[in-house]
This record gives C-alpha cells, structure tokens and sequence, in this order.
C-alpha cells in the first residue's frame, strides 16, 4: 500500500496525486513530509495548494507558519502565493474569529461535489469551475444581490443563511450551505427578481458572468450537466411555488 500511495502521489496526473497527498494528509501519513516537498515543485497550482494545506498535518503551529511564509513572500506561483497569504490572515486572526478559513482548490473541488448545481459534473472537471471561484464575506444584513441589478455573477453559499425577498412580498424563501444564489440572472441576462440578505455572517464563493460562460463553452460535458440540474430546478420551481405576480419569474425567486 505504501508503495502504490508513493506511486500516486508522484504520478503524472496532478489530480490523481492531489487526491492521493489529500487522503495521505487526512490519515496522517507517516512519510507524508516527502511527498509535501515533491508536489511543492510541481507545475500544478491544485497539487501545491494541496501541499500547503496537508503540511499542516505534521508541522507545529509555529513552523506551519514560517512554512506558510516562504511561499506567501513567492511570487513566482501567485495563485499559490495568495493561497498562502489567506492561510496566514486566518491563522492571524483565528483567536478572534475574525475570518473563514480558507479553502484550498482541492477543498473547494470536495465542497462542490455536494452542490447541486454541480452534482454530474466530474471531479477533473470542477478542478476549473474551484479554480475561477472567488471566496468573499458578507456581515449580517448585507445583500449579496438586490432586486432590479443585472446579474453579473452567482454565488454558492459555503457557511451562513441568507432571506430571498421580493418587493411587495416580503420574505418568500432561506438559502443555506451549498445552495447557490443568482444563477438564472446570469443565464437569463435579466436583473435580478429578488434581493437576498444575510442573516448573519456569510461565506461564499463567487463566480463572475465571464468566468462562468468561459468555462462553459470550454467544457461541453460541464455545459450539459448545468443545463440539466438547471432544468429540473425550473419544473420544480414552477411546481411548488405559490401563485405569484406575472411580473416576478418564479425561477429566479427560487434561485435570483
């Protein structure tokens, strides 16, 4: 087993190793320090973020930093340097709670394996949807997107609850956790139906219109999984939703 693990995480394929390092880091794997060294020289930002968050496992608190320091002061990588800069704000501020800890890609590609949005889609091919996604957060009674503004980006709730509300309405549904908010504005080009407020301290990923229309014409099999999550989200939409006003899209109350 040591030896296939070995095998894995020095393979060619970044995702495969990323997965390998990722559980070897989980178990606390007795050699994992060499294989943390290897994937740091990869060219992949997905296998050396995942080193970054599995160093963690076997450093103590404060040569985690140090660690962490050398590569927020890398310009060479600047993916994997701002990675590294986040790790370090959060650790900064951990005692106070002041900020989420970050998620590298590979916990990103773990948490949107859970969101519905993305649930045909294969791992290989999130690695490019965690890529684009922007973490951002949001204090109690901010709005994520106020009714009437052009969709410009969608957001996919990783911690928090946010209230959908439509004007003349009032309050008409909650989002939590792996829920996303505003992908039907973005598709429909149409201004968002619903504000959405949080109801307390909001974590999110967002990704932008570009970004999201990139990677769709990029990845037809990315396309179609969308297409058809989207589309049974819209029957069950118009099938369960009370009777509402011909000027609010019943869709985009559900998902503004």
């Amino acid at each position: 087993a040591a030896q296939r693990s070995a095998a894995l995480a020095a393979g060619p394929d970044p995702w495969i190793a990323a997965c390998t390092l990722y559980t070897l880091g989980e178990n606390n794997w007795p050699n994992l320090e060499s294989f943390i060294h290897s994937a740091l020289e990869s060219d992949s930002r997905l296998l050396r973020e995942t080193a970054l968050s599995a160093a963690g496992r076997f450093l103590s608190p404060a040569a985690g930093r140090e660690f962490l320091r050398a590569h927020a002061a890398d310009d060479s990588f600047p993916a994997v340097r701002d990675y590294a800069r986040r790790r370090l704000a959060y650790l900064d501020q951990a005692p106070q709670g002041g900020l989420p800890m970050p998620l590298s890609t590979f916990e990103r590609i773990i948490f949107l394996r859970g969101v519905d949005l993305f649930r045909d889609i294969d791992g290989e091919d999130l690695i490019h949807i965690a890529q684009v996604c922007r973490e951002v957060s949001f204090p109690e009674g901010s709005n994520l997107i106020a009714q009437g503004d052009l969709g410009d980006c969608l957001y996919i709730l990783v911690d928090g609850e946010i209230a959908v509300s439509v004007e003349g309405l009032g309050e008409v549904n909650r989002q939590g956790p792996r829920e996303v908010v505003g992908e039907m504005a973005i598709i429909t080009q149409k201004p968002r139906s619903a504000t959405c407020t949080t109801l307390g301290d909001v974590t999110a990923l967002r990704i932008d219109y570009d970004d999201f229309w990139d990677l769709l014409a990029e990845k037809p099999a990315l396309s179609m999984g969308v297409i058809r999550v989207l589309l049974t989200r819209l029957d069950s939409a118009q099938k369960s939703s009370p009777a509402l006003p011909e000027t609010v899209d019943t869709a985009e109350i559900v998902n503004p």
